[in-house]
């Protein structure tokens, strides 16, 4: 994108000035002549250090974070809390109020074992529409480098009985994994 500003044009956030009237393109205070670049001044210092700007790569800080989010995509790693400790982290806590938080979490202890649970209830089914058809999704890509990962997951899914495979089924929806904070993975379906 150009702006006009006094008869040069400028590159927002790149830091590059096309000066179309002095037929000069200036990068980062440096400036060098619009020609070719085996026609241009024999200058070593300038030229040396625009190589070596242009040689490191500067990745957009957006970019940077989207990388490092998915680079921290590791197995699942689901274990007990350690309900001390989490009090003990409460910093902004008083010493009383810890402690009711401990009772608090201590008497509800089954949630936090690290595993998934049972909701006891009735089995559930589905009437569908006359006419409906299945829908059988387009698998997600998954890069190599995380199949290992998300098979592990869905490994572990089955073994718990979240999961239960159907090589076969006429219905199907796409599933991907998602870091977490925590550095576990959470599993999500596109239904």
């Amino acid at each position: 994108m150009f702006d006009l500003i006094l008869g040069t044009k400028t590159m927002d956030g790149l830091g590059i000035i096309l000066n179309f009237k002095d037929r000069v393109i200036t990068i980062d205070e440096i400036v060098l002549p619009m020609t070719a670049i085996n026609q241009m001044p024999a200058s070593k210092d300038k030229v040396l250090k625009l190589n070596n700007s242009l040689a490191e790569p500067k990745e957009p800080k957006s970019t940077e974070e989207a990388t490092q989010r998915v680079v921290r995509i590791l197995d699942a790693n689901y274990k007990k809390a350690d309900l001390q400790a989490v009090v003990n982290s409460c910093s902004h806590l008083n010493t009383d109020e810890r402690k009711m938080l401990l009772k608090l979490l201590t008497d509800f202890e089954p949630l936090f074992d690290g595993t998934l649970g049972a909701w006891k209830t009735a089995p559930v089914s589905f009437e569908l529409k006359e006419g409906a058809r299945p829908f059988h999704g387009r698998a997600f890509p998954i890069p190599k480098v995380y199949k290992e990962t998300i098979m592990k997951e869905i490994k572990r899914l089955c073994e718990l009985g979240v999961l239960e495979w159907q090589p076969t089924s006429e219905w199907a929806a796409p599933s991907f994994i998602q870091p977490k904070k925590n550095k576990t993975v959470r599993f999500l379906t596109d239904f």
